[in-house]
């Protein structure tokens, strides 16, 4: 729903924005693990793709991510993702 009602997306972890950007640009292509999460947790409206849909874990403990860490890096246009430079890296590869 947030996508067709919203203008802007901030994605907030823990009390930490880790994601923002235009709804296009997060649904398009969302950078941080935790988005990635919870729009793979998104039901399909196809039931055979919804079978076959796998949800992504997300776990920032076991990934290592600390958010103290991490700074903003612009991915393109309004996209921002909280990360320090070599999660940005490891996430954009």
């Amino acid at each position: 729903m947030v996508k067709y009602i919203s203008d802007r997306i901030g994605v907030l972890h823990m009390g930490c924005l880790v994601e923002t950007g235009t709804a296009d640009e997060i649904f398009a292509n969302p950078v941080h693990p935790y988005t990635k999460s919870l729009l793979s947790a998104v039901p399909l409206p196809n039931p055979e793709l919804e079978k076959r849909r796998r949800p992504v874990a997300y776990d920032c403990k076991a990934e290592g991510v600390d958010y103290a860490a991490g700074h903003e890096h612009t991915v393109a246009g309004t996209h921002k993702v909280l990360a320090t430079d070599d999660e940005f890296a490891r996430w954009t590869a």
